[in-house]
């Protein structure tokens, strides 16, 4: 009965993710960009007494954001509903319950929130085999002890192909140079032979030249992993890799590898912490297309790209996992997809750890406000001499 739920709730999250065709995709862009702001207001402590100005700005936000949902298709609407429920799920730190978000929607959408939180409720990553099985529990505890560990922390960032990852990239390591923090940044898998003993193989397998089974795929990816993780250098407190085997195993191979995949942490000595980068796969297979891009053999089409999504939703359910969005019409998209991924780390503490283990702060409070006075000036900063500042 549990896989017959899941199944259903996977279809139904497939039909809904895709069911915003490409004449919609501005609509859909535009309403999932005014949903964020809404979203913030829930995130946010309660306003002290007098401040009016800041009330009336909320129930312009609130006011606007309902405007819009209610003028938009139906399709359009769930779509981002869906997405929206999937980011307060992944929302490190929120200060009231999931169920909270209902706040900000008009009453006529209450049904297709409590919808898409049943459904996303029920896609989780998959523990159990034919004869061995994982503890989700057990990883997230493991991850916390690693976390108070002297061992860099990997920061990992994920998301469908043409999501902006390589843009959030950028903005990680300028806030890391504006914190004064050493870091190094990876790109899996790796494709250059000087690298990776392993580049060729994967390269001629994702253009399609040659074809190898989906697990054995999948454990190149995880030895490319492996030996890069074996050289690294203990003395940099953070890496920044874009992509990260262990959880792209959950979303790009085939179920009978998808626990192998998961398994491989038992032999990972570092913390590993994760954004889930949210794109609309119409939208990211737009920005492949515009690329001259016909894209690997796992970006064939929107259909294909929204399964995929999924995939990526179920890893919220693991410890130290969150998600962002990242849809915004216009040239302003790579600064919020920039400055989202960056406050969202700042939430899951990456910045406050890193410090402490560099030696640079000693005191967790002091480096929690050396991170939010660089984060502030790096907001404005960039607001004020253009969006792309903060990705430069």
């Amino acid at each position: 009965m549990w896989y017959k739920i899941v199944m259903s709730s996977e279809g139904g999250l497939r039909k809904i993710i895709s069911g915003v065709g490409s004449d919609e995709l501005e609509d859909y862009e535009k309403l999932r960009h005014q949903g964020r702001f809404a979203m913030s207001l829930l995130n946010r402590q309660n306003l002290p007494n007098g401040e009016m100005g800041e009330f009336f700005e909320e129930m312009r936000v609130r006011d606007n954001f309902a405007r819009s949902i209610m003028a938009c298709s139906l399709a359009v609407a769930r779509a981002a509903i869906v997405s929206m429920v999937a980011e307060q799920n992944g929302w490190v730190g929120t200060r009231k319950s999931v169920e909270a978000i209902t706040e900000i929607f008009p009453r006529e959408h209450w049904g297709f929130v409590l919808e898409a939180q049943a459904m996303l409720g029920e896609v989780v990553v998959r523990t159990s085999g034919k004869y061995t099985s994982l503890s989700v529990d057990g990883m997230a505890l493991e991850r916390e002890k690693k976390l108070g560990s002297t061992q860099p922390e990997l920061l990992a960032v994920l998301g469908l192909n043409a999501s902006g990852k390589t843009t959030v990239i950028r903005a990680l390591q300028r806030f890391s140079n504006s914190l004064g923090l050493r870091s190094t940044t990876v790109k899996f898998p790796r494709y250059d032979p000087a690298e990776s003993p392993f580049a060729d193989l994967i390269s001629s397998g994702l253009r399609g030249e040659k074809h190898f089974g989906g697990v054995a795929f999948q454990l190149l990816f995880l030895a490319d992993m492996f030996n890069f993780l074996e050289s690294l250098d203990a003395s940099v407190p953070l890496y920044l890799s874009d992509r990260f085997p262990v959880y792209d195993g959950q979303v790009y191979s085939p179920d009978a590898s998808k626990l192998i995949s998961l398994w491989a942490e038992e032999g990972i000595d570092i913390p590993v912490t994760a954004v889930i980068v949210d794109r609309h796969p119409a939208a990211c297979r737009k920005r492949l297309i515009e690329r001259g891009n016909k894209g690997r053999i796992f970006e064939k089409s929107v259909e294909m790209m929204a399964a995929q999504q999924v995939e990526f939703l179920r890893l919220l359910s693991l410890g130290g996992v969150g998600l962002v969005n990242a849809d915004v019409h216009g040239d302003e998209r790579p600064f919020w997809a920039g400055w989202r991924v960056i406050e969202m780390t700042c939430r899951q503490g990456v910045w406050e750890r890193a410090l402490m283990r560099s030696g640079m702060i000693s005191d967790w409070n002091k480096a929690r406000a050396h991170v939010k006075r660089t984060a502030d000036a790096l907001f404005f900063s960039s607001r004020q001499v253009g969006n792309a500042k903060i990705v430069s």
